[in-house]
């Protein structure tokens, strides 16, 4: 009978203790970059940013292209609304594929200048290309990392 009592008291301090853990959600750490996802337009009260195009290509400047991957060419635009200059960098904004994660590819594309890390003054706009090397009709999804914005 002491076994059995035993018994019982064990799996109801088991199942207790079980039962009161605690849920911890995922959160970023401080100074650790959460993304937003953008379609077309992410807005808010710092900074627009647009997407106003998307083009893929196979040749890029250097002929550096393995075979399958091509290049996205994102045409961005970005407002500054704050009543600050604010600093832009390409890597900012990143593609998501169904592997990975991407920034601003070294791969240039041929005959076009891209986007170079920037100061935007208040009210200013600042348009270019951002390249991704991809592989070939890859689908993606595009993010601007909007807290890196101060």
């Amino acid at each position: 009978m002491k076994k059995l009592i035993s018994v019982l008291l064990v799996t109801l301090v088991s199942l207790s203790v079980i039962g009161c853990g605690e849920k911890i959600e995922s959160k970023p750490a401080i100074g650790e970059v959460s993304p937003v996802k953008t379609s077309t337009n992410v807005e808010t009260k710092k900074v627009l940013v647009a997407i106003t195009n998307e083009e893929r290509t196979k040749i890029d400047k250097w002929n550096e292209l393995k075979d399958g991957k091509e290049l996205v060419l994102l045409y961005v635009k970005l407002e500054n609304k704050t009543d600050k200059a604010i600093n832009f960098n390409p890597n900012d904004i990143s593609i998501k594929t169904s592997t990975k994660t991407l920034t601003e590819t070294d791969k240039q594309p041929k005959d076009k200048e891209t986007l170079k890390s920037s100061t935007i003054k208040t009210g200013e706009t600042l348009e270019g290309i951002i390249p991704y090397e991809v592989n070939v009709g890859e689908t993606y999804e595009v993010y601007y990392k909007s807290d890196k914005i101060k």
